[in-house]
């Protein structure tokens, strides 16, 4: 079995942790903003009343099935996620966010952790999670700069993919509006 790696990232802001909250720990906006590939979700309940959560996709090239296991959400203070892959280069992997109060301001933490179940897991893991680390520092830069009145929008969304011919269906609908 493989040793469990962590990548650390730390930032300190001069916002209180009320403000940085509910836009720092949007996971779901910030996956957006990341241009993150969709993926599926399935939850099957459990003859113990549990639901196991099984996810699949693709990023990176890569094929990936994994079990998610419940966040651990402390509201307004840290949140973590562990996905166990059964495909893909990591037996484990998952972000851990925490924010605490610093004078006026904030201390902001973001980790990943990851445990390598392929060569290529075990050859580019680290390298894999400071390209995700830098991906994440430049949201949460831009999403400190929002919510300092700097820019106007969270994060620079991509756009969204329109399937074939929506354009023209939507320009010939506005034509007999």
């Amino acid at each position: 079995m493989a040793v469990p790696q962590r990548s650390t990232w730390t930032w300190h802001f001069d916002l209180p942790p009320e403000r940085l909250w509910p836009v720092l720990a949007d996971t779901n906006r910030f996956n957006e903003a990341m241009g993150l590939p969709p993926y599926s979700l399935e939850e099957v309940p459990q003859p113990d009343g549990t639901v196991l959560r099984r996810g699949k996709g693709k990023a990176a090239g890569f094929v990936l099935e994994w079990e998610e296991k419940p966040y651990e959400w402390i509201h307004g203070r840290y949140f973590r996620q562990t996905r166990i892959f059964s495909k893909g280069p990591f037996r484990v992997f998952g972000p851990i966010f925490s924010l605490e109060p610093e004078g006026d301001g904030s201390r902001v933490a973001y980790a990943l952790e990851w445990e390598p179940l392929t060569l290529v897991g075990r050859v580019f893991g680290r390298k894999l999670a400071r390209q995700a680390g830098e991906a994440i520092e430049k949201r949460i830069l831009t999403a400190i700069e929002f919510l300092k009145g700097s820019r106007p929008t969270m994060f620079d969304l991509p756009p969204p993919q329109l399937p074939d011919g929506a354009r023209a269906r939507a320009a010939a609908a506005a034509e007999q509006v």
